[in-house]
Parts: C-alpha cells; structure tokens; sequence
C-alpha cells in the first residue's frame, strides 16, 4: 500500500496543473476538451480526498497505538518480581501474583490460581489462561 499523504499531494498537484492549464487558455478550447479537462480536475480532487480520508484513519490508528504503547510502559514501571512470579504495587498494597508468560508475550496481567494442596509438591500456582506452573 502507498503513502496516502503521498497519493493526496499527487492528486492535488494534478489537479492544480489542469487549473493551470484551464487559466492559461486562450479561448482556444473545444467544449469536448474543456470538459474532459474539467473531467481530470474532479478525478484528481476525488483522489486527493480519498487519500486525506485514508491518512486520517492511518493517523488515528497510530494514535490508538501509542495510547496503547504508553499504557503498557506505566503498567510496566508499575510491577516487580519476585521468585519468578509478578506483583503489581498499589498505593494500597501489593496485588498478585500474575502470570510471567501472560505478561512478558501478551502484555496482559493474568492472576494465578492456587492448586488444590493435593497438587502443590512441585507448583503452587496455574495461570488460567496459558496454564504455565509455578
């Protein structure tokens, strides 16, 4: 796909060389061509605006993103480790434990389930949606 700044700045200049070209006229136009000129001014405004409308949506997919980036890094500064397992400080308290493989691949915070005592001789904790043990 091409920069739709690009194609917007392209149509706009093509449409600006037929308004040049429609001004430097000497009456010397047959009605067929003037309106075929007029023709190439109205396909290169709609392709001006079509690629304006897809910088927008472009631009605003970008802006969600860096929202979502700059939500990840304070989420970041806001956990520790200890023992393998993940905490999150509060002004409160301390919550957790979370999953380290939910949080270091998917950037998502999961809690972790305490096993039955029956199932806690080598691991404590399951994460419930990758079921890693810890």
């Amino acid at each position: 796909m091409s920069d739709p700044l690009s194609t917007a700045l392209q149509s706009v200049k093509m449409a600006t060389d037929v308004v040049r070209i429609l001004r430097t006229a000497e009456g010397g136009f047959e009605r067929a061509e003037l309106k075929l000129q007029i023709a190439n001014l109205a396909e290169a405004l709609a392709n001006a605006r079509l690629g304006i409308l897809d910088a927008q949506v472009e631009i605003a997919e970008l802006k969600r993103r860096i929202t979502d980036l700059k939500a990840n890094a304070e989420r970041r500064a806001t956990v520790i480790r200890r023992r393998n397992l993940l905490y999150s400080k509060s002004e409160a308290a301390e919550e957790g434990p979370y999953c380290t493989r939910c949080f270091e691949i998917d950037d998502r915070l999961v809690s972790l389930s305490m096993l039955p005592a029956g199932f806690r001789d080598l691991c404590t904790y399951e994460c419930p949606h990758c079921k890693s043990l810890y």
